[in-house]
């Protein structure tokens, strides 16, 4: 039997997780790393034929469109069941005061809302859409390995705030060593409803130097088209710097692609890549997201993810073991 060493504290030491602050050439390499140990321990999930043509996109691009998922009927059956539940006001429960308000009255003392994995997970669409085979298989041919639900967050974003908050200004999360987020959209969102924005190519550093390349013709040597990019990632890369924010708009602005669509849009995007919402101004906004990433990162350990026991998700039905990628999020009483 290998040592499962992926979730111990020899991956998830803060030593180790520092480095995702570091050089992207050094994070791609402890992410083959660990994939390798991963396929050690745990089976790949098959590809399909269509989701090959989604893997050139995401890798080439950093994000694509998955189209309407839920239906408009199963959107607004979420959005009623979650303003009857507690909720907490932070962009995730563990930034909140940690008291359980009603969404109204979350929504007078902070822009944002959010809801304990516990109860978002009992909402079976979330769960039907993170076992989905295409999708389980287009995050395992993207990580080398089959990927590991560490967050499930439902949250809102109201509208009307008066200034940007963290998540609108342009940045990158750095979860894991590789990561997939995959976003829900569970109201419209028009130009004006909080649409979430993307740089295409952002996501690593061989993308964004191509990109250069071929976008400005003083950067047609590769040195410094390399040199350039190298300004928009760790170390070098500052998001709360403004002159940053500025050759960011100069130098990638034509990569800049909105996401908007109605309830039940859903899209994948490796957010390592810059990106950022936006503030709503027609409605207040509710959206998931699922993460998929490699071992118990940096966000399953700050968010707090907990898991939830299987009889308690009387929609879920799994005969023998928990299959390796809800390991997190489900777990059988005796364990």
């Amino acid at each position: 039997m290998t040592p499962n060493i992926i979730d111990s504290d020899i991956v998830n030491a803060s030593t180790l997780t520092a480095l995702i602050y570091m050089d992207p050439m050094i994070r791609a390499r402890i992410s083959e790393l660990i994939a390798g140990n991963i396929n050690l321990l745990a089976p790949r999930f098959p590809s399909s034929p269509t989701a090959l043509g989604s893997l050139d996109q995401l890798r080439r691009d950093g994000i694509i469109r998955l189209g309407q998922v839920l239906s408009k009927e199963q959107c607004a059956g979420i959005v009623a069941a979650a303003k009857q539940m507690p909720c907490y006001a932070g962009h995730v429960p563990a930034q909140s005061d940690r008291i359980a308000r009603s969404v109204e009255a979350a929504k007078k003392i902070s822009p944002y809302a959010s809801y304990k994995i516990s109860d978002a997970i009992k909402i079976p669409d979330f769960l039907q859409l993170a076992a989905s085979p295409e999708l389980l298989g287009l995050a395992d041919q993207y990580f080398g390995c089959a990927p590991t639900i560490y967050s499930v967050n439902l949250f809102w974003t109201f509208q009307g705030l008066s200034k940007p908050a963290s998540t609108h200004i342009w940045h990158r999360d750095i979860d894991d060593f590789n990561f997939l987020a995959l976003f829900v959209y569970l109201t419209d969102v028009d130009e004006q409803g909080g649409k979430f924005q993307f740089i295409k190519k952002s996501h690593t550093l061989p993308t964004c130097r191509d990109y250069l390349q071929s976008a400005f013709p003083e950067l047609a040597d590769p040195s410094r088209a390399q040199q350039r990019a190298e300004t928009f990632f760790p170390p070098l890369y500052d998001e709360h710097g403004p002159e940053h924010m500025a050759n960011i708009e100069r130098d990638l602005g034509p990569e800049i692609e909105d996401f908007i669509g109605p309830a039940g849009t859903v899209f994948l995007a490796d957010t390592y890549g810059l990106h950022r919402g936006s503030i709503p101004f027609t409605q207040d906004r509710l959206v998931c997201w699922i993460r998929f990433g490699l071992v118990r990162n940096l966000a399953y350990m700050t968010t707090e993810t907990v898991s939830t026991d299987l009889s308690l998700l009387p929609h879920v039905t799994i005969e023998h073991d928990i299959p390796w990628s809800f390991r997190h999020l489900i777990r059988r009483g005796d364990q």
